[in-house]
């Protein structure tokens, strides 16, 4: 539930999906109904901690019965649809691996998943969005500000989210078909488009 966590956690749950679960590196919290992740951080910043808080209007309260903790990495193998690692290196090994019960891995954290676990992963037919293709799109909008200091140029909110949106989603279709004609996974396909494109500038 950091930079990354928190971001994600509150553009999902804007768009309806259930937050579940939720971990920082102190604590971990699970829930049957869905946490607020804006209700959550005020926790954080009040208390140093996530936890869980329900609020009527403005007032809002520690809410000690909607929720779970758990500890030692124990969040990763809950039941969900799909398991976001957002923050740490080699979070998904092959010791738990064969324990995760999502059906996605949306790994936004860099080298999230081990080798050997993204191996378990593809045998058990969970679909792994690779982190070089899932958060591009900081490293891009870092490219877009060099362009504008380099034109001397700004541009608006919306033109740089068209712009960042017309990347990221050619780069993804571009994955899954190069996944689709090789047969393998999307990290694997990510990895081949980038020396696809190497090859092309030398």
């Amino acid at each position: 539930f950091g930079n990354v966590g928190r971001i994600i956690a509150e553009i999902l749950f804007k768009k309806g999906f259930i937050i579940k679960g939720l971990s920082d590196s102190k604590t971990e919290i699970v829930t049957k109904k869905s946490f607020n992740p804006k209700h959550v951080w005020k926790m954080k910043q009040s208390q140093g901690m996530i936890d869980s808080f329900y609020c009527i209007g403005s007032v809002c309260n520690h809410d000690e019965k909607s929720h779970k903790h758990l500890c030692c990495n124990k969040i990763l193998e809950e039941p969900c649809d799909i398991l976001i690692p957002a923050a740490l290196e080699n979070s998904i090994t092959k010791e738990n691996a064969k324990n995760i019960k999502a059906k996605i891995v949306l790994e936004m954290a860099n080298g999230a998943i081990t080798t050997e676990a993204l191996e378990i992963l593809k045998k058990r037919k969970i679909l792994v969005i690779p982190d070089v293709l899932a958060n591009a799109g900081g490293v891009t909008v870092s490219y877009f500000e060099w362009l504008q200091n380099l034109e001397n140029k700004y541009w608006s909110k919306n033109k740089v989210i068209k712009e960042l949106k017309k990347i990221m989603t050619n780069a993804t279709k571009e994955v899954l078909t190069l996944a689709k004609k090789y047969k393998t996974d999307l990290k694997t396909a990510s990895y081949i488009l980038a020396l696809q494109r190497i090859k092309e500038k030398i």
